[in-house]
């Protein structure tokens, strides 16, 4: 599955999706605002210091461009 064929919540994945092997998928955050979102993606980057973490388009969507650019290697989507 690639991050531009993910639009919407629910998330589908087949089973063998499941094991995406260097790519860390954030699909959801709960928080109250842009910065409580940025510090949360922030921290999981941290916990998965490696490999590629791709947030799902709504989430990146909620973090300032040049912090996920920082965290992920690309720019958010344009609103």
């Amino acid at each position: 599955m690639r991050a531009d064929q993910v639009r919407v919540f629910p998330i589908r994945l087949k089973a063998d999706e499941w094991n995406s092997g260097d790519i860390n998928w954030l699909f959801d955050v709960v928080a109250p605002g842009q910065a409580t979102t940025t510090r949360v993606l922030a921290n999981f980057r941290l916990v998965v210091n490696e490999g590629d973490l791709r947030p799902h388009p709504l989430i990146a969507r909620l973090v300032d461009r040049d912090t996920l650019a920082k965290m992920t290697g690309k720019a958010a989507p344009e609103a």
